[in-house]
């Protein structure tokens, strides 16, 4: 067995979240509650040493221009605005850098979606036949065309469906139904990934039983 105390605090701590699988217990809890303490403690002080001290101090004790000391200024008192809740009578300045935040990821998003999500789908749905031979590229390409089409009309609200449109509609909740399985099992299967690495430390580098 390894003589580490680093990997025997690591293997007990694994143990112990494996013991959930049993029941929920104070062994577990206890392991749950490190498991947290340590991601929060370690988040804040990546953010303070890579945000704050090069990002906020640096940009308002040594700026490199007004300009960047007005913008720096202003997002830094945006962010403080976020503990306004903390003292109940200004607790509504919270919503002024929330709103901005979430109205700039989603412009942000929207923009990634259209250029990484949208154009090549409908690239590739308008250029599926071309250049497709043979029965496999011929159904591939039926089916890349199919399944866009019927999604996008099952999301299709601004006129009355017909009962062939009601058809298609259904057609596209078969294709949402693949995807989503196709996304679980990826999920899933990450997941798994995760829990054999934990194995092969505890039978590797804990207990030397395999190769580590």
């Amino acid at each position: 067995m390894s003589t580490s105390i680093g990997v025997w605090v690591a293997a007990l701590l694994t143990l112990a979240m494996f013991s959930f699988l049993y029941r929920e217990n104070p062994v577990y809890r206890v392991a749950e509650h490190i498991l947290v303490g340590v991601a929060s403690g370690y988040t804040v002080l990546l953010m303070y040493y890579r945000v704050f001290i090069p990002v906020v101090w640096n940009g308002i004790a040594h700026p490199k221009g007004v300009e960047s000391f007005f913008w720096t200024f202003l997002f830094t008192v945006l962010a403080l605005l976020f503990l306004a809740p903390f003292v109940p009578r200004i607790g509504w300045l919270a919503r002024i850098p929330a709103a901005i935040a979430v109205g700039y990821a989603a412009g942000q998003e929207l923009i990634a979606a259209v250029q990484a999500r949208l154009f090549p789908q409908l690239l590739d749905t308008v250029t599926a036949f071309d250049g497709a031979s043979g029965a496999p590229a011929v159904i591939d390409a039926l089916l890349i065309v199919v399944g866009t089409l019927s999604v996008v009309f099952y999301f299709t609200m601004t006129f009355r469906r017909t009962p062939v449109l009601n058809g298609v509609a259904r057609v596209g909740v078969v294709f949402l139904m693949i995807g989503f399985g196709a996304v679980f099992g990826n999920m899933v299967i990450s997941r798994f990934t995760l829990l054999i690495g934990r194995i092969e430390f505890l039978f590797g580098d804990w207990i030397h039983l395999i190769p580590s």
